[in-house]
């Protein structure tokens, strides 16, 4: 379900922000727009997030953001997908999973940083996943969940 936290040490508002406030801390629990599960010994588990932002080196990393940025630079025979997977250095990392020719990930990662992308933005190129489609949802949005199942089978695989 979806993981809520309270406690001393957790923060109560958003500074001069109320509507912030009221959208993140409901009846003084801090929404964390993760899902998660305890286990049987009381560990808590995060399996997915609500909104779409890993955590990565302590800064917050949009994944729209970083979508559209792959998406300006690689042109409209690409589509992208990006999605958070384990990392045991920083807790998370970006995958990308992308439909369309084979992509050399490093002219387009370059082509990002040219254009102001922020470091921590750009995936590693062995994080690019080149797939048929992208998961999409009836809606025609992309599938979250089976995108981010899809990017964890493509891992270690040749791209």
């Amino acid at each position: 379900g979806l993981v809520l936290i309270h406690g001393p040490n957790v923060m109560q508002r958003y500074m001069d922000d109320a509507a912030a406030t009221a959208h993140a801390v409901r009846d003084g629990w801090y929404v964390t727009a993760d899902i998660g599960a305890l286990d049987e010994d009381g560990f808590l588990y995060i399996h997915d997030r609500v909104v779409r932002f890993s955590k990565i080196g302590g800064e917050m990393v949009s994944h729209t953001a970083v979508e559209e940025a792959m998406q300006s630079a690689a042109g409209a025979e690409y589509r992208f997908a990006v999605v958070t997977l384990p990392d045991r250095v920083r807790g998370e990392k970006l995958a990308v999973l992308y439909s369309g020719p084979p992509l050399d990930p490093n002219p387009l990662l370059a082509k990002m940083t040219q254009r102001g992308v922020p470091n921590l933005w750009l995936p590693a190129p062995r994080d690019f996943h080149r797939v048929e489609t992208i998961p999409t949802l009836v809606t025609g949005k992309t599938d979250l969940g089976a995108a981010r199942r899809l990017a964890a089978e493509c891992e270690g695989k040749p791209s």
